[in-house]
């Protein structure tokens, strides 16, 4: 990757949303989404050694911290300000944070025992590459928990994803296909699961979040959180209860969910469980 390359990657990402710089969010859900897959990720580090890969503002760090018990936590983001935050928010003995990003990790061969990347690879030029780094630093008998948007749902039928920090997202073979290269030991998971005939809940997951990011980086919004809290109560009014069989639960419920893959069905966001 070229210099210039990285520097517009660090600028287009220094001001991301979803949580990762305070207060910027203006979708409830996605927040809640990502602390519910750290929730589920706890499982994975109790006494072990944990690198959480995109970390933010440092809130997902924290959890494998303190509701995971793991032995040591690093946080790593390309975000000076969100790291910045991080540092001055979560503060431990057992975490650290650090300004680098994931397709040039600083650390030795074989440290980690549990790599943690929510919703990164997509964000990433050379995915391959992003997914050689993790394996290089995670130990022979360590695990990686990695998730992605489904591009089957995600973008529908757009060729380029429609999330502008996005560079590319995957169909579930595609990604399977990239992470065999390095992990033999796949386990899959994922983020609320729709049948193929799902069209109208799939259009309404989609249409709500390009409502934020249009209005997030609207030339004359971008600069001001106060209109950014419009798209919650879009927000709200989307994601409004359905009662569908044997399930009372609201769109927005289910979307923070981790579950196993059924049958016939494919989810939201692919979330898998990786082991060298």
């Amino acid at each position: 990757m070229s210099e210039q390359t990285k520097e517009e990657m660090i600028e287009r990402h220094s001001d991301i949303d979803a949580g990762r710089l305070p207060k910027v969010s203006g979708l409830d859900i996605i927040e809640e989404i990502h602390l519910e897959r750290y929730r589920f990720a706890t499982q994975y580090v109790e006494n072990k050694i944990v690198l959480d890969i995109a970390c933010g503002i440092g809130y997902g760090t924290h959890l494998l911290d303190t509701q995971g018990k793991a032995k040591e936590v690093t946080g790593v983001d390309i975000s000076y300000e969100a790291i910045e935050t991080a540092n001055k928010t979560y503060q431990s003995k057992n975490i650290s944070f650090l300004l680098t990003q994931g397709e040039q990790l600083p650390f030795v061969d074989n440290y980690f025992d549990v790599v943690v990347s929510y919703e990164t690879i997509e964000h990433t030029t050379n995915p391959v590459n992003f997914l050689y780094e993790l394996s290089r630093v995670i130990k022979n008998n360590g695990t990686l928990i990695i998730s992605t948007p489904n591009k089957r749902f995600h973008s529908l039928w757009k060729k380029h994803p429609w999330n502008p920090y996005h560079v590319t997202e995957f169909y579930p073979a595609q990604f399977r296909e990239i992470l065999i290269k390095y992990f033999p030991k796949i386990e899959y998971w994922g983020g609320q699961e729709f049948s193929n005939v799902q069209l109208s809940v799939i259009i309404k997951h989609n249409w709500t979040e390009i409502k934020y990011y249009k209005l997030l980086h609207h030339p004359i919004n971008s600069k001001f959180i106060k209109p950014l809290q419009a798209v919650k109560k879009i927000f709200r009014g989307t994601y409004k209860s359905t009662n569908t069989e044997n399930n009372d639960r609201n769109i927005f419920e289910q979307r923070c969910l981790v579950n196993p893959w059924v049958e016939n069905q494919e989810p939201y966001t692919i979330i898998a469980i990786c082991n060298k």
